[in-house]
């Protein structure tokens, strides 16, 4: 792919997969208590990780069936809209807390 679209889906996916990491991991343990925090992050990384393991063998049949380059158009678009429909009400609602609904303390 030689072209400045492939290079920014890339970038999209980058960017996006670090935001939700960060935002729903800090969301999930915001409401966790401390005895299953360890049992519930780990069941969390299981499942991104089976995620993943599914995607793989899916892309290698797509890349078989259709190329290389309308995979990853295709990978990009369902993760683009993957994160545009899971992470803007997140971020919305993170946008809604105020400072003091945020369980840690502010050092300033």
């Amino acid at each position: 792919l030689n072209s400045w679209w492939a290079v920014s889906i890339c970038l999209f996916f980058s960017v996006g997969r670090a935001l939700t990491s960060v935002l729903l991991s800090d969301a999930f343990n915001w409401r966790l208590e401390n005895e299953s925090r360890a049992t519930a992050n780990s069941i969390i990384s299981m499942m991104f990780r089976l995620v993943f393991a599914v995607f793989a063998p899916a892309m290698g049949y797509s890349i078989d069936r259709w190329g290389i380059q309308d995979t990853f158009c295709i990978l990009g678009s369902v993760f683009g809209l993957g994160i545009i429909i899971v992470m803007l009400p997140l971020i919305i609602q993170v946008k809604k807390l105020s400072l003091n609904e945020i369980p840690y303390e502010s050092e300033v």
